[in-house]
């Protein structure tokens, strides 16, 4: 009788082991599937940060400047440039934007001075951005990250079309 008593309690213990083994399993495959899920969703954010962060940087520097006649898209050794034009203390200055050789570019100067490309401040690294601007004053802003992502920006200004 003792021996069956000792048997029983052996077969309960087993069966306490395997529940906590199932248990601690199935906690490791919880937090292992949580673990992919929240990487995913960081390599995800991370891939788009630059998309996003190079759009919203450039519109913001187009709604500073947004008054008519102030904002254009010119050309200067093969590369558009988006210039953004004020006027201080009856001096005007421009602030160009333009994409080279993986970077986006700022550039304050005097209206009218010449520069070499690529001067100025880089703002970021991206592997494509580029500007276009219809007739009716309508800025495409497009931005395209080593992944191949791409995001676009549209945006109406009051400062019409190309010069």
């Amino acid at each position: 009788m003792n021996d069956n008593k000792d048997r029983t309690k052996s077969i309960h213990t087993v069966c306490v082991l395997v529940v906590i083994c199932i248990f601690a399993i199935s906690a490791l495959a919880l937090l292992n599937v949580g673990i992919r899920v929240y990487k995913n969703i960081t390599v995800g954010n991370l891939e788009t940060f630059e998309l996003r962060t190079s759009l919203s940087f450039v519109a913001t520097r187009i709604r500073q400047a947004d008054e008519a006649g102030n904002i254009h898209i010119d050309t200067k050794d093969g590369n558009n440039i988006l210039v953004l034009e004020e006027e201080i203390n009856g001096e005007w200055y421009e602030t160009d934007l333009y994409h080279y050789d993986g970077v986006l570019y700022e550039f304050y100067h005097g209206k009218g001075e010449d520069y070499e490309i690529p001067s100025g401040m880089e703002v970021m690294k991206i592997d494509s951005f580029s500007f276009y601007m219809d007739d009716n004053g309508r800025i495409r802003l497009t931005a395209i990250n080593a992944d191949g992502n791409m995001e676009e920006l549209f945006m109406n200004v009051r400062s019409g079309g190309q010069k």
